[in-house]
């Protein structure tokens, strides 16, 4: 700052003889701004272990980018939103704590199949 202030002390009288001199240079140059309504900015409120698994997930999964993961999580958090707006309309009854747990089991033993498959084409 103060180096900044010796250039426009020492450059303003050679600005008055010479008018193309400018000695402001880099606090006057245009930062690049995002294109309007790219994005918005707002504040959360987490306990700590919750913002410190956030943080390990971005680092881990998006290279830092927390607000990548916010993103991701919103988008899982807008299919919810349009399934049970789907399940509403159609007039199907709420899934009980059991029937979630029959699905996740159904989807553990495909997934488990699968990766039985896919070992069993390496080998051969």
């Amino acid at each position: 700052m103060i180096d900044g202030l010796r250039r426009l002390t020492a450059c303003k009288g050679v600005a008055d003889r010479v008018q193309t001199h400018l000695c402001y240079t880099s606090s006057m140059n245009r930062k690049r701004q995002r294109r309007a309504g790219a994005t918005e900015t707002f504040s959360v409120s987490v306990d700590t272990e919750t913002k410190s698994a956030l943080r390990a997930l971005a680092d881990s999964a998006y290279g830092g980018n927390l607000s990548a993961l916010v993103t991701d999580l919103a988008e899982d958090a807008r299919r919810r939103l349009a399934a049970g707006a789907f399940l509403k309309r159609t007039g199907s009854p709420q899934a009980t704590t059991e029937d979630a747990k029959s699905i996740e089991a159904e989807l553990e033993r495909e997934v488990a199949a699968w990766r039985r498959r896919r070992k069993a084409r390496r080998v051969a």
